[in-house]
């Protein structure tokens, strides 16, 4: 897992431990001696880190390797700068008109929504304010007429 993960085996948490603990102790278990070379090792610092490596030291060169040095090579020589076209295509203007026209009917109707969000806010908050003031009034007018009616029955 750790091999096709990084190409090589890590070894990043170790932990220190006496050599009888480190080895499993089953009944019919016996130490493997390699696995005993390959923790000494890793005790010791004397691991191989080229010992799992599967590219070869000698290895012939890659085509993409070869690649790669032309187009160093390239990047120091002078470019040609392309042509550019000064001729547009005959479809192109029909596009750009056709473009200017949906822009157009899209910012009309843009313009004409703010003005009746803005309409319907200003009718809503009318038709409240009126139904309120209404209200009051209509309680202090009822008041009002009951205040005098009682004055009206003290004087008689």
């Amino acid at each position: 897992m750790e091999k096709e993960l990084h190409q090589k085996v890590r070894v990043r948490h170790l932990i220190v431990k006496p050599e009888p603990d480190i080895y499993p102790q089953w009944d019919d278990d016996k130490v493997d001696d390699a696995l005993h070379n390959l923790i000494t090792d890793i005790l010791h610092g004397t691991l191989d880190d080229t010992y799992w490596s599967t590219k070869a030291r000698n290895a012939p060169t890659a085509n993409r390797e070869k690649r790669k040095l032309l187009r160093e090579e390239e990047a120091c020589m002078k470019k040609k700068s392309p042509k550019v076209k000064t001729s547009a295509p005959c479809g192109d203007d029909t596009f750009r008109h056709d473009l200017m026209e949906m822009m157009n009917t899209l910012t009309t109707k843009i313009g004409s929504m703010d003005t009746i969000i803005v309409e319907k806010v200003l009718t809503a908050v009318e038709t409240t304010i009126d139904a309120k003031i209404d209200a009051k009034v209509d309680a202090r007018v009822c008041q009002a007429e009951l205040v005098l009616n009682k004055k009206i029955y003290f004087l008689l």
